[in-house]
């Protein structure tokens, strides 16, 4: 009877996680309308589910099922949505983002995976985003904007930059927690580069803010060694180097910042750094709070194809930033679900941090942090098929890094 390497089919989905989304990215583009995304989504909650080990996590998944599930179903009742198959597929696709961190914490804590060949895994899956975004300067991969001279950037053979920049953003974290991988600093070099291509501005903040940190904590957290201070001239030689080409770079990215705010009728800073992300909510907030019930909008949201009808004549599909798409697509019930996650996480993440004080602890909670608030104010994590997976590993990784120490 052949039996299955639980572990071995799990980093296989993993792996297999980014191609998925380049083909269901490539037939957008061809136009064929085919829901593989869904299925894909779907066939990956199945065997996750399968895989786990312990029934408490079987039990939340099941949780979660009949609680949104049971949202849907109200939304049904009073005419807030409708059986089709993009409101189904919503609701499982919520679901299994609910659920996945759970799942990998099941994984984690069973010894269903092991830890560091899982963030090895995670890391060697973003080799074909990484790949993708580089050969697009040679003509071989998508521009993320054409429509604009102001902004550049690159895709790769994927659809949005948004998700790519917040799972390298995460998988650098990943770099710099796992003890051994080979070409560690080539990797660490592969994914910046690829974040710079993105020219995303959440890619770059997060950038400098993980370089100055970590720095901050590598050279200054312990006491120098001379490995530490013939890092550190390499370094300093190389940035002297480059040093043009970072100022110049800066200064176009600036200059083009504020060509876009003055020409594309940006009415403040906020909506700016929100790429207009609050019109969003402002659309939506105005039309459904009108012509719904409100206390019952609050309590089950009023439908995701209802609100997504709101926006499309506004030029968006979609609600970016995830706690007011929970919000509004299915009310505060998952809002509180997901601000519970958010908080499990970060109390880990932080409580790991307090007692080992080293660049292991700090680098998962400045990922986690930058996750967290990529969620909140840009989006493109909970109802996005590929990121969700990248952040259920880094929260699980957060919750089990107690029970190591």
């Amino acid at each position: 009877m052949m039996t299955i390497n639980k572990e071995k089919l799990i980093y296989l989905l993993i792996i297999l996680n980014p191609i998925f989304e380049i083909v269901y990215s490539t037939l957008y583009r061809l136009d064929v309308n085919l829901p593989l995304n869904q299925i894909f989504r779907f066939l990956m909650l199945f065997c996750f589910v399968f895989l786990t080990k312990n029934i408490k996590t079987k039990k939340i998944v099941i949780i979660f099922a009949i609680t949104y599930f049971s949202i849907w179903l109200t939304q049904l009742s009073v005419g807030y949505s409708r059986i089709s198959f993009s409101e189904i597929s919503f609701v499982f696709k919520i679901i299994y983002s609910t659920c996945l961190i759970f799942i990998f914490t099941d994984y984690i804590r069973n010894n269903i995976v092991n830890t560091n060949t899982l963030i090895r895994i995670t890391i060697y899956s973003v080799f074909i985003i990484i790949f993708s975004i580089c050969v697009s300067l040679l003509g071989l991969g998508y521009e993320a904007w054409t429509a604009t001279d102001y902004r550049t950037g690159y895709v790769g053979w994927f659809l949005f930059g948004n998700h790519l920049t917040i799972v390298l953003l995460m998988v650098f974290c990943l770099l710099i927690y796992i003890d051994k991988i080979r070409g560690r600093n080539i990797w660490i070099a592969l994914t910046t580069i690829a974040i710079v291509l993105l020219g995303n501005k959440a890619g770059l903040v997060g950038l400098i803010a993980y370089f100055t940190i970590l720095g901050f904590i590598y050279f200054f957290g312990s006491r120098p060694t001379k490995k530490k201070i013939l890092f550190l001239l390499i370094i300093g030689i190389c940035v002297l180097l480059v040093m043009p080409n970072i100022i110049n770079y800066l200064s176009n990215f600036i200059s083009n910042q504020v060509k876009l705010y003055n020409d594309y009728g940006y009415t403040n800073i906020l909506s700016f750094l929100l790429s207009n992300r609050d019109l969003q909510i402002l659309y939506v907030k105005n039309d459904l709070n009108a012509n719904t019930d409100r206390y019952l909008g609050s309590l089950v949201g009023y439908g995701y194809e209802r609100t997504v009808n709101v926006l499309r004549p506004y030029g968006f599909n979609a609600i970016e930033m995830d706690l007011y798409a929970l919000r509004y697509y299915l009310g505060y019930i998952p809002v509180c679900i997901w601000l519970g996650i958010y908080l499990k996480v970060m109390l880990c993440a932080v409580k790991g941090f307090f007692k080992s004080r080293d660049l292991k602890s700090t680098a998962i909670l400045l990922g986690t942090s930058v996750a967290i608030m990529h969620s909140i104010f840009t989006g493109h994590i909970v109802f996005e098929s590929l990121s969700i997976v990248y952040f259920a590993i880094l929260g699980a990784l957060c919750m089990t890094i107690i029970d190591e120490n």
